[in-house]
């Protein structure tokens, strides 16, 4: 009777062991991608292009037209949740002491890390107090300017690196989005070390640090930069603008050397504003 219990427990265990290991063999890998770690259930697969152009099967259908995204985008400022700013309809001014007591109010985030160790309390409490004592105003006139380094916006004004685990380099856990060189801003005010400023981009409020923006002397000089904005169509993929000779050996069709020749004047130029990137 024991032999057959042993017997038994001998092939159950067998069976376990049979049905786990092809769930072991299929387990997920703990892959990473150039020193980071992926998300679950991301493989090494679907970190190329290629995989998800293969699924791609209307690649060439115009879902919607230039006008038409342009008219998406301009829907979205009126659905609250979407974050979205129009900052061209900032106007007038604002109540900076009513925003700096609701900005100073905020709860502790919990289980943050600094250094490697849990963010204390009184950490939370110097950022409110650097934003209580900002220097602001019952009522304060709204300022432009525009982004001249690429940068990070964070929901509160520090410099440190904030962390869900002890050593985790790859994310601060309260920064917000991130800034591109010359994108336009709409500034309130300083925080009281002036290290920040605190800003709406086109699609987050938040802390910008004060050395990266340069500020317009009026709206209109902020307005009269946006409309400055020009593109360059890439179709190959080095470029070259010294000549249409080598524009061509290069790949690239349709080039104008007149239109080149006179973005290297502009960038040349020692009249041409800090805040406003000029393409070579």
């Amino acid at each position: 009777m024991k032999r057959g219990k042993r017997i038994l427990s001998y092939l159950l265990a067998t069976a376990l062991a049979a049905s786990i290991a092809p769930l072991a063999a299929a387990a997920p890998e703990e892959a990473r991608m150039d020193g980071v770690a992926k998300a679950p259930n991301v493989t090494s697969e679907m970190c190329a292009a290629e995989f998800w152009q293969q699924k791609e099967s209307c690649s060439d259908e115009v879902l919607l037209t230039q006008d038409e995204i342009a008219a998406f985008n301009r829907s979205l400022f009126a659905v609250e949740g979407t974050h979205t700013n129009d900052l061209s309809a900032f106007e007038g001014t604002f109540d900076g002491e009513a925003i700096a007591e609701r900005c100073a109010s905020f709860e502790s985030p919990e289980g943050l890390y600094l250094n490697g160790a849990p963010v204390p309390e009184s950490y939370y409490e110097a950022i409110r107090e650097n934003i209580r004592s900002a220097p602001v105003a019952r009522e304060m006139p709204y300022r432009f300017g525009f982004a001249v380094n690429r940068t990070a916006m964070k929901e509160y004004p520090y410099e440190d690196y904030l962390s869900e685990k002890p050593a985790d380099p790859e994310w601060d856990e309260l920064t917000g989005t991130g800034i591109l060189v010359n994108e336009p801003l709409v500034l309130l005010f300083p925080s009281a070390d002036g290290k920040f400023t605190l800003v709406y981009s086109q699609c987050y409020f938040g802390w910008a640090p004060s050395e990266d923006i340069a500020v317009c002397e009026s709206k209109a000089e902020w307005e009269s930069c946006l409309r400055q904005h020009r593109t360059n169509k890439v179709v190959g993929r080095r470029m070259n603008f010294s000549s249409d000779a080598s524009a061509d050996s290069e790949g690239l069709l349709e080039v104008s050397r007149g239109i080149c020749t006179q973005q290297m004047a502009e960038k040349a130029s020692p009249d041409v504003p800090p805040f406003c990137a000029v393409v070579p």
